[in-house]
C-alpha cells in the first residue's frame, strides 16, 4: 500500500556518443521519414527517400567512426588507444583480423595478447 509502483528519476545516467550536427539532423529527417512510411506503407517515394537518407545516415555515422580512430592514432596516446581497444572488445566475443608486425594474421588469443603487449609507440 505504501510502495511507491513509480520512481520518476531513473537511477543510471546513458552515456550518448557525440555526433556531429549533419548527423543529428540526419538523424531526426530519418525518423520523420519512417513515421510517413509506416503511415503509408506502400508509397513507393516515401520508401525511395527514407532509402536514399538511411544510406546517407550510414555514410556519415562510418565517416565519423572512421575519423575518429584516425584521431585516436593520430594521437600517440597509448592509454586511450587501449582504452579504445577495451571499448570494442567489451562488446564482442574475440577480436578478429589483428595482424602481426610481419603482416601475418593472428587467430590464436595468447599470440594476439602478445602482439599487443609488444605494441611499441612509434613517436
Amino acid at each position: 500500500m505504501f510502495v511507491p509502483r513509480f520512481s520518476g528519476t531513473c537511477t543510471q545516467s546513458k552515456r550518448h556518443r557525440r555526433t556531429s550536427r549533419t548527423v543529428s539532423k540526419l538523424t531526426v529527417k530519418k525518423r520523420h521519414l519512417w513515421r510517413q512510411l509506416r503511415a503509408c506503407p506502400f508509397d513507393s517515394l516515401a520508401l525511395m527517400k527514407y532509402r536514399d537518407c538511411v544510406h546517407e545516415w550510414r555514410r556519415l555515422v562510418q565517416q565519423q567512426e572512421s575519423s575518429e580512430e584516425e584521431n585516436i592514432i593520430s594521437a600517440g596516446n597509448v592509454n586511450t588507444f587501449y582504452k579504445f581497444v577495451n571499448k570494442r572488445l567489451s562488446n564482442r566475443s574475440s577480436v578478429l583480423a589483428v595482424t602481426d608486425m610481419d603482416g601475418s594474421e593472428l587467430i590464436n588469443d595468447l599470440d594476439i595478447a602478445n602482439a599487443f603487449n609488444d605494441f611499441l609507440p612509434q613517436w
